[in-house]
């Protein structure tokens, strides 16, 4: 697929939005893998990166390569952010631990 918008509201009506020049989808399954110039937005805060795995047998979702997170206070970049989205846990690291 090709300019990708994909919206998910949360039980508190606020509203995460992704979007992506490319994805691609799977029917069985709904895992989505979006690319390029992913931009994900969610009650004023904006992650943006290359690449956003949604997996929703896992129910994780990993965004990865080149992530910059910029909120109201601050911003911060590193190569991977994973959210649980049962348990709302997120991880942030490096590829490199030091």
């Amino acid at each position: 697929m090709q300019k990708v918008s994909a919206e998910f509201i949360d039980r508190g009506k606020l509203p995460l939005i992704i979007k992506s020049e490319n994805a691609n989808y799977n029917n069985m399954n709904y895992n989505t893998n979006f690319y390029d110039q992913v931009i994900i937005t969610y009650d004023n805060n904006i992650i943006s990166s290359n690449k956003l795995d949604l997996d929703f047998t896992e129910n994780i979702v990993t965004i990865y390569d080149n992530v910059v997170y910029e909120g109201l206070n601050s911003s911060v970049k590193t190569d991977n952010i994973k959210i649980n989205l049962i348990t709302r846990k997120i991880n942030i690291f490096m590829n490199d631990t030091k």
